[in-house]
């Protein structure tokens, strides 16, 4: 995977950006967001880039092969004095590209970032049932803090979410 590309994420993004998570949102069963809650254009997705951007504590990379978009990470933090040090992660991977070791490099490149950024603590959801991603982040070194029984509803069928950290 010498050509792969992990960087932060700028306006110029937007589109193919946008055009990604749909197509994300359209073949994974694990993503949090279903694909009638993704952004509706263009204009949405820069403003959702824009907030990140702005934020210290916040984060959003891609990953490229050959100028293909082919995975999505964000790092969201809050604005609030006594959790400021903590931030949420989301990842996204192109359905052709899973399991190539692209959420790996993402990952590492994530927990860096945070680490230069002063975060000290990533955290996670992830659902009990997604066996691989749950098996990366223990290889990032995530560990389990807790279990949400049916905390998602996906078509007809709840889900338990396993609930997951790294200090750094």
């Amino acid at each position: 995977m010498t050509d792969l590309l992990i960087r932060q994420i700028k306006d110029r993004d937007a589109k193919r950006v946008l055009a990604a998570f749909l197509e994300i949102t359209r073949t994974s069963k694990w993503l949090l967001t279903p694909p009638e809650e993704a952004p509706k254009n263009v204009k949405d997705e820069l403003k959702f880039i824009r907030r990140h951007t702005k934020s210290k504590n916040s984060h959003l990379v891609l990953a490229e092969m050959k100028g293909e978009v082919i995975g999505l990470c964000g790092v969201e933090g809050t604005k609030k004095r006594r959790n400021c040090h903590v931030a949420v992660v989301g990842l996204a991977i192109r359905k052709n590209w899973r399991g190539k070791g692209v959420g790996f490099a993402m990952m590492r490149y994530i927990v860096s970032w945070a680490k230069g950024a002063g975060l000290k603590k990533l955290r996670l959801s992830v659902i009990a049932d997604n066996k691989i991603a749950q098996k990366l982040y223990k290889k990032m070194g995530f560990k389990m803090e807790g279990r949400f029984r049916r905390e998602l509803k996906i078509g007809t069928k709840y889900y338990d979410t396993i609930e997951m950290s790294k200090f750094i």
